[in-house]
């Protein structure tokens, strides 16, 4: 199983969870995502341990949950020896993919503030 980067978790956690909250989808309250989003919106450290248990149980539910020790890893290597070529460093960035997200959601929410403006005048 991949364990992500520190960076890339807090990436895939914040834009997955600000993208379902724009659509109005919140996660089961059991779920890990919750554990984790709460984790990294309070400032919690991210540790390896931390991020290894939330790769393990990331769609486990919560009574489920096995300790990462308790799990069977393998040291797989990937099959090829490959280098990303066209990926700028900015994309690792979680701010920067972050902000796009917010943007792309305030950008939407601003086209349909427009949009009902336009259909039912002001006093909507």
């Amino acid at each position: 199983m991949p364990i992500r980067s520190r960076r890339q978790f807090v990436g895939k956690v914040a834009t997955t969870w600000l993208g379902r909250t724009a659509v109005g989808r919140s996660y089961r309250p059991d779920l890990q995502t919750v554990a984790a989003y709460n984790a990294i919106r309070s400032g919690e450290s991210l540790t390896a341990e931390f991020l290894l248990d939330q790769a393990v149980n990331w769609t486990v539910k919560r009574d489920q949950r096995l300790r990462a020790g308790e799990v069977n890893l393998l040291q797989d290597s990937f099959l090829a020896d490959i280098a990303l070529r066209y990926t700028p460093p900015s994309a690792s960035d979680p701010l920067l993919r972050i902000l796009a997200v917010a943007e792309d959601l305030a950008s939407e929410l601003a086209r349909l503030r427009r949009q009902t403006m336009a259909s039912t005048g002001p006093s909507a």
